[in-house]
């Protein structure tokens, strides 16, 4: 055992009674102060967001997205995406939320706070709250408070009033999506109208009803009369090499000619529509091509665009009035059973070795002191004064 030791050890056992004695005094104070601390609780709840929170909206959207090429305006549209966990966060963290929730319950009055001083009575209520992910990546909102069940029953609000305002933010969104898809809807609606209108007084005007179809008949039938105008043409040049110009039956065939020419100058030159409003005159086919392919192509448009909107409508509608829960609640909030501060057995500890340390520190500093013949300034005085009077008091 090396002379520093043996040293170390004679001035504990020597300054026993004073290392003993400060070290006990200040331990039982310790622990009666540990009592004597208000009991506080720790409720706790965990939630999450649904793991997949599909909007009819959201379908909708991915429908957009296959058939016109991507889908990042309308998942700008309608709030897709994004960190919504964050916003969570946000909203629990907001003044809104912490002062309805320190209304409710009286909480001015548990922090001994004005109730006109809510920046006073927030710097406390925040600093018994928390707000963060555990290691599975839940959202944890814990409470602490001296009454268990209060503790419970404020973690609890929390989950109730965070859930309620992202329900009516959510749905405050879909009722602005509503609006914005009404009034296209509305305008297509109107363009349609509108377009249906011309079709009408176009088709009442030309008496046409379909002109592709009606055109295929046209020409058709134009190509009948060509082909039969040549088969007579031939039998009238063979009976006149071989009956005569005079005979009854090359007459006949002349007639027969001279009907068909005519009903072919009719059907090419003409400008009106056959009494049968089947075929078309080959006149005034461009301008009523072009009219109708115009009106058509319209048409179709505005088609596509009500089968979009009018299903997506529909669903912004329901998304407006839904209800459905935005949080999950993995754990609800029960009154815990043990105390959360003050940890009374490591305020005891470490009040203990934090004495007895000093007692230590205390006793080598004293048997220095003691050596000393002739204190060299006032403070060697005092500090010689003070243990002599501790070697006195504790027999040392």
């Amino acid at each position: 055992m090396s002379k520093g030791f043996s040293n170390f050890i004679n001035i504990i056992l020597l300054w026993k009674r004073f290392i003993i004695t400060l070290t006990i005094l200040i331990t039982i104070l310790a622990t009666i102060v540990a009592y004597l601390i208000p009991v506080e609780y720790k409720a706790q709840t965990v939630v999450t967001t649904p793991p997949e929170n599909f909007s009819a909206l959201s379908n909708l959207t991915g429908l957009m997205s296959t058939k016109s090429g991507g889908n990042i305006l309308g998942a700008k549209m309608f709030g897709i995406g994004g960190n919504n966990t964050d916003f969570l966060y946000g909203l629990l963290n907001s003044r809104s939320v912490l002062l309805k929730v320190a209304k409710k319950y009286n909480l001015f009055k548990y922090y001994k706070v004005d109730d006109w001083d809510h920046d006073k009575l927030l710097k406390k209520f925040t600093k018994d709250l928390s707000f963060e992910p555990n290691e599975f990546d839940f959202m944890e909102i814990s409470v602490i408070n001296k009454d268990p069940k209060l503790a419970a029953d404020i973690a609890n609000y929390f989950v109730y009033l965070l859930d309620s305002l992202n329900i009516k933010i959510n749905n405050e969104s879909a009722r602005n999506n509503r609006i914005f898809i009404e009034t296209r809807y509305i305008k297509n609606v109107q363009d349609m109208k509108a377009i249906e209108e011309k079709m009408y007084e176009f088709q009442k005007k030309y008496k046409v009803i379909v002109v592709p179809e009606q055109l295929e008949v046209s020409f058709k039938m134009a190509a009948e009369l060509e082909a039969q105008y040549l088969q007579y043409e031939i039998q009238a040049n063979l009976l006149k090499e071989t009956v005569g110009e005079n005979s009854p039956q090359y007459k006949n065939i002349l007639t027969q000619l001279t009907m068909l020419k005519n009903k072919i100058n009719e059907l090419k030159n003409s400008d009106k529509i056959s009494e049968s409003n089947v075929l078309l005159p080959f006149k005034g086919l461009p301008d009523i091509s072009i009219e109708y392919f115009r009106l058509y192509r319209e048409m179709q448009i505005q088609s596509k665009i009500m089968e979009i909107l009018l299903p997506m409508y529909e669903q912004a509608k329901v998304e407006e009035n839904k209800s459905i829960p935005t949080v999950v609640v993995i754990d609800k909030a029960i009154p815990p059973s043990q105390k959360y501060y003050p940890k009374r057995a490591f305020i005891i500890l470490a009040a203990f070795f934090l004495t007895l340390f000093l007692a230590i520190f205390m006793s080598i500093s004293g048997y220095n002191y003691l050596r000393i013949e002739q204190p060299g300034n006032n403070f060697e005085q005092k500090m010689l004064s003070f243990y002599k009077k501790l070697a006195i008091i504790f027999k040392v």
